[in-house]
């Protein structure tokens, strides 16, 4: 019978018991490295931004008719602010190299929903507007120059809101989401204006207009881009606000 010599200690097999319980493996000087959670840039979170323009906007209707200008820039102003500095020092996204294609939508679904509203809107719009851009000139309320009004639509107001709502807000939102706050803002912004006890289907119709409009710019800004959105903006108040106000 051949007798085989017995295993050394080191060549023996070795019986170790497995834990389910997680052990990371430590560094020499017996200290895990520290783990670090990112957290969101308080310059790219639009809370307070919406929370200081809608207070504003609550809060300086007091101004209305007689310094309603000053109201509608000082509030463009705290947006512009806020969606600037996101701009700037966040992570906001960027307008980058835009295609002529995505532009041309934008041009698009502006020219498809501004041209009804604006054949069909006749009489009620130039109300609505001789309501929305008058202020008090010498203390008499008046209407507001014409180049006053094409700057606020054109410049001032679109590119606080495209900047603020469809640039800032809407980053990582859906666009239901980022046309019903848009919609909300632009009703506390504009309808303190109309007269309500001699303008009441005028304020009804200009709210479900705004709604419209709101959740065109957000469709538009996921489809084709902020730059088309800003696009979008610019040329439905062109239509349908400033139009009817020269032609008034």
């Amino acid at each position: 019978m051949v007798s085989y010599p017995p295993p050394q200690d080191d060549e023996a097999p070795r019986i170790q018991r497995v834990s389910a319980r997680y052990q990371p493996d430590n560094d020499d000087d017996g200290f895990n490295d520290p783990v670090r959670v990112a957290r969101p840039s308080p310059s790219t979170d639009p809370t307070l931004g919406l929370l200081v323009g809608f207070a504003l906007s609550l809060g300086l209707i007091a101004l209305i008719p007689n310094s309603a200008d000053l109201r509608y820039t000082l509030i463009s102003l705290a947006l512009l602010a806020f969606a600037g500095f996101a701009w700037l020092f966040g992570s906001m996204d960027r307008i980058g190299r835009e295609s002529p294609v995505n532009l041309a939508w934008g041009a698009g679904f502006a020219l498809l929903v501004g041209i009804p509203v604006f054949i069909a809107g006749g009489g009620i719009l130039t109300a609505a507007t001789r309501q929305l851009f008058r202020t008090g000139i010498e203390g008499t309320v008046m209407p507001l120059p014409a180049g006053v009004v094409l700057t606020y639509l054109v410049f001032v107001i679109p590119t606080a809101e495209t900047l603020m709502f469809r640039g800032l807000l809407q980053s990582g939102r859906s666009f239901l989401t980022v046309g019903i706050i848009g919609s909300l803002w632009s009703g506390l912004f504009f309808l303190p204006m109309i007269d309500l006890s001699r303008f009441p289907v005028v304020a009804l119709i200009l709210a479900i207009l705004l709604t419209l409009f709101n959740m065109t710019y957000a469709y538009v800004r996921q489809r084709n881009g902020l730059a088309a959105a800003w696009i979008a903006q610019v040329l439905i108040n062109v239509l349908v606000f400033y139009l009817p106000y020269s032609m008034g």
